[in-house]
């Protein structure tokens, strides 16, 4: 990624289809050709974000573009927000990645709902607030996902 780092987006794919990379390796590259500069900008705004609106921006990259990120954020030239960029990076990985909910789809078949697409809008909508610190414990997530719910079958 980094050997890529002046091609674009076109010549980076150029080079994936040429060159046989595994699939996982092309999706990478591509992933970070794609977003690095929006989510170095967006996460070096001054602005107050959620955690879960990090978590949104963060969770569906790899490993290995967040770490890369994180690297070019000290090219920067300003090291007030590359110091932003990876305090917020390092607390999505120390606190956020890989937080999951205690509640299934099982307890949402339990209240009712149907599985389908509402399965995921509930879960997702309900790890967020978990994420953001308004859910603590599968109580609290069952009465959110319980809320969330009701709204649906309405």
């Amino acid at each position: 990624m980094a050997l890529f780092e002046d091609l674009t987006y076109s010549q980076v794919s150029a080079i994936c289809s040429k060159f046989v990379f595994r699939g996982s390796d092309s999706l990478r590259l591509l992933s970070y050709k794609k977003k690095a500069g929006a989510v170095i900008k967006l996460l070096s705004s001054k602005k107050d974000f959620a955690p879960s609106r990090i978590y949104k921006l963060l969770e569906p990259l790899s490993l290995e573009v967040i770490l890369l990120i994180m690297a070019r954020t000290i090219l920067m030239g300003s090291e007030v927000k590359a110091a932003l960029v990876n305090s917020r990076i390092k607390a999505f990985l120390a606190k956020y990645n890989g937080m999951r909910l205690h509640i299934r789809g099982d307890d949402l078949k339990a209240m009712g709902l149907k599985s389908g697409p509402d399965f995921k809008v509930i879960l997702d909508n309900t790890l967020y607030n978990k994420i953001d610190g308004k859910l603590k414990t599968k109580r609290d997530e069952l009465a959110h996902a319980r809320v969330l719910t009701l709204k649906r079958t309405r």
